[in-house]
């Protein structure tokens, strides 16, 4: 039980205070391969793709405090295939 208290407060931790670095990180590497071109049509998308990013590092980071690199990296590389399949869809669908 001790594990999952740990892994629950790395989890909140990164979350709540990387959150910021995490987005302000994306846009400048977002930036760097549009060359400062960047134009974020549809915000509710982004912001998704955002906090997908930050839900895999955070559960990434939580899964080491828990003391299993098994899981922080089967849970991180699991975020990321959603992350990166799916927020396409969720930005088709809502420019509609």
């Amino acid at each position: 039980m001790v594990q999952y208290i740990r892994f629950g407060l790395m989890d909140n931790l990164v979350m709540i205070f990387a959150g910021s670095l995490i987005e302000s990180g994306i846009r400048k590497v977002l930036n760097k391969v549009t060359g400062n071109r960047i134009a974020i049509r549809n915000v509710k998308a982004y912001m998704l793709f955002i906090a997908s990013v930050g839900n895999a590092c955070s559960d990434y980071l939580g899964g080491l405090a828990a003391g299993s690199s098994n899981m922080a990296n089967g849970t991180f590389i699991g975020c990321i295939i959603v992350s990166v399949c799916c927020i396409p869809f969720i930005y088709t669908i809502t420019r509609r």
